[in-house]
């Protein structure tokens, strides 16, 4: 609607949840240009979803790990989630995070990430060296147990 659109090109945006749960995410982040992470989903039901890393030549799928509980019901042992820190694209004096999980774990995850002093001093460091090359951000994947720590998956720092 033209008033998020508004709202998004006079001040800096959170984006919390990924595409199939937020909708700004999908309307709008999933086609800002640059970016090496979204997610992925098939429809119809939101089925197989996952992040695709678009930096690659061949698209890699990363998934989150499931398990099956006592009752047999497929849960989530592990998610996955996307930490972007970038200009906005709809007004580049502005920033635009983004917290976003698979699953709703994952961007916890995320935020998790965010309130921990040494990763925030790593997304510091990342994002001082992404500005010094040229470019507007950072990405990162974000590994998260729920009752664990979230941990930055190797190899997935990306420049935006």
């Amino acid at each position: 609607d033209s008033s998020v659109h508004e709202l998004a090109e006079e001040n800096s945006i959170l984006i919390n949840g990924g595409a199939v749960s937020n909708s700004f995410a999908r309307e709008y982040y999933d086609h800002f240009v640059g970016l090496n992470y979204k997610i992925d989903y098939e429809i119809p039901n939101y089925q197989n979803q996952c992040i695709v890393d678009l930096s690659l030549k061949n698209l890699k799928r990363i998934y989150p790990k499931y398990g099956v509980n006592d009752f047999g019901k497929k849960n989530i042992l592990e998610d996955v989630g996307i930490l972007t820190f970038m200009r906005n694209p709809l007004n580049t004096s502005k920033w635009l995070i983004g917290c976003m999980g698979v699953h709703s774990i994952g961007t916890i995850g995320c935020f998790r990430a965010l309130m921990d002093n040494n990763m925030a001093l790593a997304i510091l460091e990342k994002l001082d060296d992404a500005f010094a090359s040229g470019k507007s951000g950072i990405q990162v994947l974000v590994g998260y147990r729920v009752g664990g720590e979230p941990k930055f998956l190797s190899k997935s720092w990306r420049k935006i």
